[in-house]
């Protein structure tokens, strides 16, 4: 399963279905605190998909938590605020700026999710 967190519903909706027409699943998740929670009960994604950019939030933060906390999820950065990264945190595997083509998305994604994301 693959987690995405970001703010813009739309965006989630966009990113999802092209993840689910790839094959893969997916969870969105639009503030931290949704995220947290989730990592709090147990959640384990295959791969996170992190908006920097948050209302009122910071990606960075989730990254700091992960670190923080000896959670280490692969993590694509995915922002039209690249510049706003402040360090590249463990996990961080890469990092893609908005606006990116679909194609150009799942492939990134194919690229750094293990087969057990895409229920092979």
């Amino acid at each position: 399963m693959i987690l995405i967190v970001d703010d813009d519903q739309d965006v989630c909706k966009i990113l999802g279905l092209l993840l689910k027409n790839a094959g893969y699943s997916t969870l969105a998740m639009h503030s931290l605190a949704d995220a947290y929670d989730y990592f709090d009960h147990g959640g384990r994604p295959e791969l996170v998909v992190l908006d920097l950019s948050l209302v009122g939030e910071d990606g960075n933060c989730l990254l700091r938590w992960f670190q923080k906390n000896d959670i280490d999820p692969p993590v694509i950065v995915l922002s039209a605020f690249v510049d706003q990264l402040h360090d590249k945190f463990r996990g961080t595997v890469a990092v893609a700026e908005k606006p990116i083509t679909g194609s150009a998305f799942v492939n990134l994604v194919k690229q750094h999710a293990s087969d057990r994301a895409a229920g092979k």
